[in-house]
C-alpha cells in the first residue's frame, strides 16, 4: 500500500515508472513507513522483504532498488553511529502536486496574500476540528498520524505521515467543493458549464 491515505501517486516520467513498477518498491515503502523516522539498515530491509514475500531475493537487487529510491528522493539515508551503518527512512510526501511553474508563479504573485489571510485560518480550523473529531471516535482514531518520531534528514524535522494526513484532508475538502452545488452554479453563471 505504501500510504494509508492515498491509493495513487503520480509519476512524472518513465524512470519513475520503472521504479514504481518494481515488485519490491511498495513493500519497501510499507516496511519503512512502519519503521518510522529511525528507519532501517539495508540488511534489515532485505530480511523483512524476504520474510514478507516468503521468497529469497538477492541482496544486490534490493540494494540497487534502495539506491534508485534514494537518488529519486523517495527515501532518505543517514549514518547511524550506534550501528555504524546507513539507515533508510521514508522521504516522500504523498499527495504533493506539480503545477506548471509559470502558472504557479503567477498564482502566488497575484493571490499569495489572499490565500494567507483568508484561507490559512480556514485550513487550520479544519485541521484542528478533524483531529478533535477523529480522536473522539474509535472508528476513526486509526486514521490519525502516528508519532513515530521526526524525520532525521528533513530540515526542521517533520512527520511525513502527518503531512500526508493534512494534505489528504485538504484534498478531500477541495474535492467536496468541486462537487458542490455552489461550485456548479458558479461554473454555469460564468459560462464554464452549460446552463
Amino acid at each position: 500500500m505504501g500510504n494509508k491515505y492515498y491509493i495513487h501517486h503520480s509519476i512524472k516520467d518513465y524512470q519513475e515508472g520503472s521504479i514504481f513498477a518494481n515488485v519490491y518498491t511498495w513493500t519497501i515503502f510499507d516496511i519503512l513507513r512502519e519503521a518510522g523516522s529511525k528507519g532501517l539498515t539495508t540488511p534489515e530491509i532485505h530480511i523483512q522483504i524476504e520474510d514478507i514475500t516468503g521468497t529469497q531475493v538477492s541482496q544486490s537487487k534490493i540494494y540497487d532498488l534502495l539506491k534508485r529510491l534514494y537518488e529519486g528522493k523517495w527515501i532518505h539515508r543517514y549514518y547511524d553511529r550506534e550501528v555504524e551503518k546507513q539507515r533508510c527512512s521514508i522521504a516522500l510526501d504523498w499527495g504533493g502536486i506539480s503545477v506548471e511553474e509559470e502558472f504557479e508563479e503567477k498564482i502566488m504573485e497575484k493571490e499569495r496574500t489572499y490565500i494567507r489571510t483568508h484561507l490559512f485560518p480556514v485550513f487550520l480550523n479544519l485541521i484542528r476540528r478533524t483531529i478533535k473529531d477523529f480522536k473522539e471516535d474509535q472508528s476513526t482514531i486509526k486514521w490519525l498520524p502516528q508519532m513515530k518520531g521526526y524525520c532525521k534528514v528533513c530540515k526542521n524535522g517533520k512527520s511525513h505521515e502527518a503531512l500526508e494526513f493534512f494534505n489528504s484532508l485538504l484534498d478531500e475538502a477541495t474535492a467536496e467543493f468541486m462537487d458542490s452545488k455552489e461550485f456548479h452554479e458558479y461554473m454555469k453563471e460564468n459560462g464554464y458549464a452549460r446552463q
